[in-house]
C-alpha cells in the first residue's frame, strides 16, 4: 500500500491582504486540504516544520525555494497505536 502524499507550501507574507507567512497543504489535485498562519516571528525551517506537525503532517524531504515562497512533499502523521492511547488516557 503505497501512502498519500500531499504538497506543503510556505507562502510568504503580502501585506494588506496577508499579513503573516502561512502554510498551506495541497493534494495531488491542487485542492487545499488546510492551512495555518505561522506565529508571528517564526524564522527558519524549523518553525515551519513544527507547523506542518500541529496540521498533522510531516516533511518527506527538504524545503525547495518556489515562486512566493518554499515547498516539500509531506505526508500525514500515522496516529499512534491504540496501546498508547489507552495508557496516557
Amino acid at each position: 500500500m503505497r501512502d498519500e502524499t500531499y504538497t506543503g507550501w510556505l507562502l510568504w507574507s503580502r501585506p494588506p491582504a496577508r499579513l503573516l507567512d502561512e502554510i498551506v497543504i495541497t493534494d495531488q489535485d491542487g485542492h487545499t486540504i488546510t492551512n495555518r498562519p505561522l506565529p508571528y516571528g517564526t524564522v527558519g525551517t524549523r518553525g515551519w516544520d513544527v507547523t506542518l506537525r500541529r496540521l498533522g503532517f510531516e516533511r518527506l524531504g527538504g524545503w525547495m525555494p518556489a515562486t512566493g515562497g518554499y515547498v516539500c512533499r509531506i505526508q500525514r502523521i500515522p496516529p499512534p497505536p491504540a496501546g498508547v492511547l489507552a495508557r496516557t488516557a
